[in-house]
Formats: C-alpha cells, sequence, structure tokens
C-alpha cells in the first residue's frame, strides 16, 4: 500500500493507465490477507472491509471510457492486460468498440494519415503497414 500511495502521490502527471493494475494489485494483496489464517480475525475482517471499498471505487471505473481507451491504447498494456487477468471476452469486445466509436467520432475526419498507411485490428490489436 505504501508504494501504491507513493506512487500516486508523487506522480507529476496523472498516468489513467496504472488506475486499473494498481486497483488489481491492492485488490489480490488484501484478498490474500482475508484467506490467511495466520493473522488475527480483526484484521482478517478489515482486510475484507477494504476489498469491498476497493471494488466499490472499482466498478466506477466502468462510467468513464477514459479508464479503459487509456489501457488499450498503452503499448505496454493493448487488450493483454485484460486477457491476463481473465476479464470477459465481451466487456474486451465492448471496449474496443468504444476505442473505435470515440475513433470514428473525434479523429477519423481530421485523420492525417497517409494514403499508403493501412490500419488493422485484428484479434483486438492495433497495427499498421
Amino acid at each position: 500500500f505504501l508504494e501504491a500511495t507513493n506512487r500516486i502521490s508523487k506522480s507529476a502527471v496523472p498516468l489513467v493507465h496504472e488506475v486499473i493494475p494498481l486497483i488489481d494489485k491492492l485488490t489480490d494483496t488484501l484478498a490474500a490477507a482475508v484467506i490467511d489464517e495466520s493473522l488475527h480475525t480483526a484484521i482478517r475482517a478489515a482486510m475484507a472491509r477494504g476489498v469491498e471499498v476497493l471494488n466499490r471505487y472499482y466498478s466506477k471505473t466502468d462510467d468513464s471510457i477514459m479508464y479503459r481507451c487509456a489501457m488499450v491504447l498503452h503499448p505496454r498494456y493493448k487488450t493483454s492486460y485484460f486477457k491476463k487477468q481473465s476479464w470477459p471476452a465481451d466487456w474486451i469486445d465492448n471496449t474496443m468498440q468504444l476505442l473505435r466509436t470515440q475513433y470514428e467520432r473525434h479523429y477519423a475526419a481530421a485523420s492525417t494519415v497517409p494514403n499508403n498507411v493501412h490500419i488493422h485490428i485484428v484479434n483486438n490489436c492495433v497495427s499498421s503497414s
């Protein structure tokens, strides 16, 4: 938790693409503590409450397409992060459709891509040739 707090607090620029992986890491840590029988019952209960709070905030990331688009557009993540985390395929497909819609609505008409460059979306991965 200290590492996550320091990362968010010291960042000069908000890094939207880090929000989902950070919440996942915190949730995994708390969930592991919840089932750790070597910990006192009160600690485990507090960890369970922490998971509930994180899940409440996590669900809010679906209210904005910004988190999804930031993850998919980030070169490190694209859709691989969601696949590795076993997110539902329909959620990933929906995210790709949201991204396509945003591109078409706000950027396609103003595109300055040369005529000899072709954009391909295959298996939810964006590439150009």
